[in-house]
């Protein structure tokens, strides 16, 4: 079951893996949406004042001539994580090089409680989490100095810090590859990686504008223009590549989907989000939607909720019907664990029941029209 409203290809992208808003479970979170940011890239990095240590020796201070990592993420952030893996591959590849540091920030509960928390999750995580890890402090300390004076408003997110003690780089783990092993070698341009991101941000808002008029051609004419330097944004131009294509020539669009389904099958469910999110394609394309949502749910059912529309859609409005009443199954099973750990939720998981609950409602009494 999503609670994410279908936006668009970017939106799919970050809602699906790569980022938690601030806005999310923590009262914490809302202080450190900012849009003022007074640390950039550049600047020499904030002091490192860690709360409870939870992993490997402590860091004290972070020394001159050494690179370090700092990796911002919290325990109920499902793309933070997902990179664990990939930053602990880093941590192996560059060991004696670079420290990586997972700060732990913006987690609910009392801090004894937090602190048991997180180390349960570090200790469950074992050679999987292979690099260092801390906790914020009970005031949120590593969160306002870093993260909101940065202007941060999600995590996961990422700082390199460079020999000379300055922030050279923020953004997504995922992204972290290319730039870490430029800074390792010395060959990092600060200068020249912010002209090209600020050339590719144009670039991005063209495109989305553009698709959010729908202006399908000016999409696959802008695409060219836009230089990925990292899987996200590889991932991201393919999505808005898939999106045009669903409208001017399907058949390139079905081309494009099957080898996502045998090269990248991790990014196939946000492609299947965007079949579903799109009223008025061709009834094969829900319906090849529902033949790899029947096969996903077996391994995980929280996407009952798309099955189901991707069924409504195809016009099998009874499995609609079962497929959304497992999904409210599943949801409200979930209902006192989200609680326990986030009680500020319980307004938003009422209203998504209400809606789910019409929605079965709808789905019923259309199959009970059908012969």
């Amino acid at each position: 079951m999503s609670l994410f409203k279908s936006l668009g290809p970017l939106a799919l992208v970050l809602a699906a893996t790569h980022v938690c808003l601030a806005a999310a479970p923590a009262p914490r979170a809302a202080a450190v949406q900012t849009k003022t940011v007074t640390l950039k890239e550049g600047d020499p990095a904030p002091a490192f004042t860690p709360g409870a240590w939870v992993k490997g020796e402590p860091v004290k201070a972070l020394a001159p001539g050494k690179i370090y990592v700092m990796e911002f993420w919290a325990t109920w952030c499902g793309p933070c994580k997902a990179a664990i893996p990939h930053l602990t591959a880093l941590a192996r590849q560059y060991a004696g090089k670079v420290t990586i540091i997972g700060v732990n920030v913006m987690e609910t509960g009392k801090p004894e409680e937090v602190d048991r928390k997180v180390k349960a999750f570090v200790d469950g995580k074992g050679a999987e989490m292979d690099y260092l890890v801390c906790r914020d402090t009970p005031d949120g300390a590593m969160a306002t100095k870093w993260l909101k004076a940065a202007g941060k408003e999600g995590i996961p997110a990422t700082f390199i810090v460079d020999g000379k003690g300055r922030i050279v780089w923020t953004g997504h783990p995922m992204a972290l590859d290319p730039i870490l092993q430029k800074v390792v070698a010395g060959t990092f341009d600060p200068a020249a990686e912010a002209a090209a991101t600020e050339e590719n941000k144009k670039v991005e808002g063209e495109i989305a504008k553009a698709a959010q008029a729908q202006e399908w051609q000016r999409v696959l004419d802008l695409l060219p223009g836009f230089k990925p330097i990292n899987p996200i944004a590889t991932a991201w131009a393919g999505f808005y590549r898939f999106q045009a294509q669903l409208h001017l020539d399907p058949k390139v669009a079905e081309a494009q989907l099957a080898k996502v389904r045998k090269d990248q099958p991790e990014l196939l469910i946000t492609y299947l989000g965007m079949i579903t999110g799109t009223d008025g394609l061709a009834a094969s394309w829900y319906e090849m939607a529902v033949a790899d949502l029947k096969g996903m749910v077996e391994q995980n059912k929280a996407f009952y909720g798309m099955l189901a529309k991707a069924q409504a859609k195809a016009g099998d409005f009874k499995g609609a019907a079962r497929s959304k009443a497992e999904d409210l199954k599943q949801l409200r099973a979930r209902v006192p664990e989200i609680l326990k750990d986030h009680p500020e939720a319980g307004p938003m998981i009422k209203e998504q029941l209400a809606k789910d609950e019409a929605l079965l409602k709808d789905y019923e009494a259309k199959a009970a029209k059908r012969p």
